[in-house]
């Protein structure tokens, strides 16, 4: 409906290991969208060893690998590529030496953190107001994206094509039109 042709869906192979997740992951593929790779438990690799995490990649793969339009593109949970050079350097080695190439962003919206106030909202039966709901989305996911594009121009002092970080919510679904 928003008129766009193909996005990657970086997915979390425990998301997709039931039979409603892997329905779900299908269902984009059917329509066309790239699936990839984002780690099957969604670890913070700051915060996990590095061989267990590359299992972990591993794990992912054997839920989402078979789907058709899988790409060997790997995302970082939170962004997080280690919290050391070390683990860092690891990764980065073993998601070539398995064919991965990074799955970057450039605009990292923080979108989840409005769906998670949301949620909250919801579960406690509190009402909201779609409108303004729209409002604070449209204006955050705007002030991200001249925030991130102005860090561009200053390092990089010419146009960029961004990729925008959006995560599979409600909160995406209802405004993704916007």
């Amino acid at each position: 409906e928003a008129n766009v042709s193909q996005v990657a869906f970086f997915v979390d192979g425990m998301f997709a290991d039931s039979q409603r997740g892997i329905q779900q992951v299908q269902m984009y593929a059917d329509a066309g969208h790239l699936i990839a790779n984002h780690s099957y438990h969604h670890w913070d690799l700051d915060n996990v060893d590095a061989t267990a995490y590359a299992q972990d990649i591993l794990k992912a793969e054997q839920v989402i690998g078979k789907i058709p339009n899988f790409k060997k593109w790997y995302r970082f949970p939170m962004l997080h590529e280690g919290d050391t050079r070390e683990k860092r350097d690891q990764l980065r080695a073993f998601l070539t030496q398995h064919g991965y190439i990074n799955g970057y962003v450039t605009i990292d919206s923080w979108d989840f953190y409005i769906n998670q106030l949301l949620q909250k909202g919801l579960k406690k039966g509190k009402r909201f107001n779609k409108d303004n709901l729209r409002k604070l989305y449209l204006d955050h996911m705007w002030n991200a994206v001249r925030f991130y594009d102005g860090v561009a121009q200053q390092f990089i002092s010419q146009p960029v094509k961004h990729t925008l970080l959006l995560h599979d919510h409600d909160v995406t679904a209802m405004f993704i039109k916007d």
